[in-house]
């Protein structure tokens, strides 16, 4: 458990990525424009809370696994 809270914890585009999925899912054109983040910069922020098991992607839209 404090390894995945230090996952998140550990970046503010992943904190605020998690805090943003807590209210539904989002498409990643609504993630982007609502943090105002570059793809280069997100993506891999995205991929190592999906390694970790803490968001997932269903169709076009991303949202917290219910370990997230």
């Amino acid at each position: 458990m404090a390894d995945l809270l230090r996952t998140v914890t550990s970046s503010d585009k992943r904190r605020n990525l998690i805090v943003m999925l807590d209210s539904g899912p989002r498409s990643w054109d609504q993630i982007r424009d609502t943090l105002q983040v570059t793809s280069t910069g997100m993506l891999p922020q995205i991929k190592i809370l999906m390694d970790k098991g803490l968001v997932r992607k269903e169709k076009n839209r991303y949202c917290l696994t219910d370990i997230g």
